[in-house]
């Protein structure tokens, strides 16, 4: 495995950050759809 990094922590990247909150934002609007739809 290449390690650029000197640290033992892992180094999370601001791109890292926004594809988690996109990710989190669409499981929680595609789990909000379908209650809305089943409850319909």
């Amino acid at each position: 495995m290449a390690r650029k990094v000197n640290q033992d922590v892992p180094v999370i990247t601001v791109r890292a950050l926004i594809i988690m909150h996109i990710v989190l934002a669409a499981f929680i609007g595609v789990m909000a759809w379908m209650d809305w739809s089943v409850a319909q």
